[in-house]
């Protein structure tokens, strides 16, 4: 016997996650503010403390070691910047929906071909099977006709 508790729990709980992640992607691409951000590396010529420099600017940075074949480290720090133009922004956000678009389906049809797949190895599991639904109907459609 097929448990319809179970079952209904398992579709309401995937219509539940469908519905909270659709458009995740395409909504996360157009509110991010750092979408075309890329970090740039910052050096110094004079040999001055690049990351005092950058620190006391306030602008977001990290910096790292690399180390060379040769032996020794080099510092090297690298500082976050943003577009300059708000159109150029747009585009980038422009370019990048069809991919979070994607996404997004991929989502929905995943959470689709589960639901449908759970479903329907429940009713196998259960007992069930194609030949007992056509001799199932085939029963009612003689009870009928008496």
């Amino acid at each position: 016997m097929i448990n319809h508790e179970h079952i209904t729990y398992k579709i309401t709980l995937l219509i539940i996650y469908a519905v909270l992640c659709s458009s995740c992607a395409t909504r996360n691409l157009w509110t991010d503010e750092d979408v075309g951000a890329k970090y740039l590396e910052v050096s110094s010529n004079n040999g001055e403390d690049v990351e005092a420099a950058l620190k006391s600017s306030g602008k977001e940075y990290y910096c790292s070691f690399t180390s060379h074949p040769a032996g020794g480290l080099t510092k090297a720090c690298y500082v976050k910047h943003y577009p300059s133009d708000k159109m150029e922004t747009v585009e980038i956000k422009l370019f990048q929906t069809p991919k979070a678009l994607l996404v997004d389906v991929g989502i929905a049809a995943l959470v689709t071909v589960y639901v449908i797949g759970s479903v329907t190895l429940d009713w196998v599991l259960a007992g069930n099977s194609i030949g007992t639904l056509e001799s199932m109907a085939e029963k009612v459609q003689s009870e009928i006709k008496d």
